[in-house]
């Protein structure tokens, strides 16, 4: 049995030869570098979302690969135009719409970079986010297919390709859109229109999805790496767990072997 196998065994809820083990490396969460054999040391020295790092690091330790890698799609609107602006540490995008102005502040710091100031501010702003999401293509992006059929060929079969997509609307708007605390008040003063709003996220998500499945993959992760302090038990049964159900049975009814 190849490490490939052994993982699609795991994840089939089959027993697996041995206990699957793989490393994880990111711009925020990176090996220490002192006692690592240089040459690993230099290949690692700058970690970047998408690159070879994972692979090498695995490699070295004779462990599994499941690397999370973002899928080959570039997404574009047609009908919403995006205004980018620097101001010091500050990177700022305006989203002009029919609907009015969106912007977002996002600050760079060492080792990566965190939201300031959000799109989604107030109910207010909830029709041109929502047009924004109606407006989107989903398209190949050639260069990143390029860059998965090579990493696919240095992994081989010592492990799988693992998409990173967008996690469910209520935590894409709680981590890139709104933040907790507008999150909260939004949903609270405005669920209908919040519901209609995540509605419009998932047919663009639905597509999304599809695209991305029809793409050389092993696995689709979505996300909701966020606590309970954000998303209750209760809001994640309202917003979340239906949602999941779907693009699973989406992903599962046109590509049937991935996960």
């Amino acid at each position: 049995m190849t490490p490939k196998e052994n993982l699609r065994a795991a994840l089939s809820h089959k027993l697996p030869q041995w206990v699957p083990l793989a490393s994880h490396i990111d711009p925020y969460n990176q090996p220490r570098k002192e006692g690592m054999p240089s040459a690993l040391a230099e290949k690692l020295e700058h970690v970047q979302w998408g690159d070879e790092s994972m692979i090498h690091m695995d490699r070295h330790l004779g462990i599994d690969t499941c690397e999370l890698i973002g899928p080959p799609i570039a997404t574009r609107r047609q009908r919403v135009e995006v205004e980018d602006k620097k101001a010091g540490d500050d990177s700022i995008t305006i989203w002009h719409t029919p609907h009015g102005d969106l912007r977002q502040v996002v600050r760079s710091c060492a080792g990566g970079s965190y939201i300031v100031e959000h799109l989604l501010k107030s109910p207010d702003d909830i029709p041109a986010l929502a047009f924004a999401f109606d407006d989107e293509i989903h398209e190949i992006n050639a260069t990143q297919a390029e860059k998965i059929a090579r990493h696919r060929q240095l992994i081989g079969e010592n492990g799988l390709i693992n998409f990173a997509c967008p996690s469910t609307p209520l935590g894409m708007i709680i981590r890139a859109y709104a933040g907790p605390e507008n999150t909260a008040y939004i949903c609270a003063d405005a669920p209908e229109e919040t519901a209609r709003l995540f509605a419009v996220m998932e047919r663009s998500y639905v597509r999304y999805y599809a695209l991305a499945a029809s793409q050389d993959c092993d696995m689709l992760t979505c996300m909701d790496d966020t606590s309970t302090t954000t998303i209750s038990p209760a809001m994640f049964e309202e917003h979340c767990l239906d949602y999941t159900n779907r693009m699973a049975d989406l992903v599962h009814g046109s590509e049937p072997d991935r996960f």
